[in-house]
């Protein structure tokens, strides 16, 4: 067979909001007969927000780790079948090609300016078979904003795009994004957005919370260099870095269209999920 990505695709949809992937299904029969099962596990996952009770003690989804934690548990069954492991937190520096004649203190620092080159150094979701660099591999950043701070979680979701980008060009793995949120303020607008701000990448100008799909305002164009919007500090793990305090995007996106759980406990949850594109020459 060839590579999974088309059913990787699938799979993270079936296990975020399974409803609107089952029509989806004819080319994948082993998934399609078990789709009640991912219902199930579905309502399983975000029990206590069908219940209304984001803070109960059931809770399986409940902030951005536990997201990766079960995600990654799921992907696993579905795919060590087909000979893939599954990993989190895999760091870059795994995938480097440190030229053999360095040791000690040059090959410390040769690896340290080597991952400066990075906006971020881990990738939350790895999929591979071997670390051959021939092998098929994939990387899967997410994001389950909790605490409020829109500018700045918008622009650490402009960072997970980046490093996606990153990742793809210099190791040739096939990556993606994935972020879920459940306060409405990331993907409709406020009256207080200032043109050509970062919450236009996130933000509806028009669309209602009612829609299925509400898709953000402005699309990214190749080559849109993004800003921090605030502070004057890189928190990330090249904080001393101010290099990422700007964040230039290799491709183009289209609008983001944050989809609906279709599920009518889950009020205000939504998702956008895309792969990233190779960079075009």
């Amino acid at each position: 067979m060839g590579d999974i990505s088309s059913r990787l695709n699938v799979l993270i949809r079936l296990f975020i909001d399974p409803q609107n992937v089952k029509n989806e299904l004819d080319p994948y029969p082993d998934l399609k007969s078990r789709y009640p099962e991912f219902i199930e596990k579905h309502e399983k996952l975000f029990k206590t927000s069908i219940l209304g009770k984001k803070d109960s003690m059931e809770c399986a989804i409940y902030n951005e780790f536990s997201l990766q934690h079960e995600l990654g548990i799921f992907l696993r069954k579905e795919l060590e079948p087909f000979g893939f492991k599954v990993q989190f937190e895999r760091n870059i520096e795994k995938f480097f090609q440190i030229p053999a004649n360095l040791s000690g203190k040059e090959r410390t620092d040769w690896i340290k300016a080597e991952q400066k080159k990075f906006c971020k150094h881990e990738m939350d979701i790895l999929i591979f078979k071997t670390f051959d660099l021939d092998s098929e591999k994939y990387a899967i950043e997410l994001k389950y904003p909790k605490n409020g701070q829109y500018p700045e979680q918008m622009y650490s979701f402009i960072k997970d795009i980046k490093f996606m980008e990153q990742v793809n060009e210099k190791f040739n793995i096939k990556t993606f994004v994935l972020t879920l949120v459940d306060d409405k303020t990331y993907y409709t607008k406020t009256g207080k957005e200032k043109d050509k701000s970062i919450y236009w990448y996130f933000r509806s100008e028009n669309d209602t919370e009612k829609s299925e799909t509400i898709t953000a305002k402005q699309d990214i164009e190749k080559n849109t260099t993004i800003q921090k919007p605030t502070g004057n500090k890189a928190k990330n793990d090249n904080e001393s870095d101010e290099k990422w305090l700007e964040i230039k995007l290799d491709n183009s996106y289209k609008k983001v269209e944050w989809k609906s759980i279709l599920n009518s406990d889950l009020k205000n949850y939504r998702y956008y999920f895309f792969e990233i594109p190779p960079k075009k020459k």
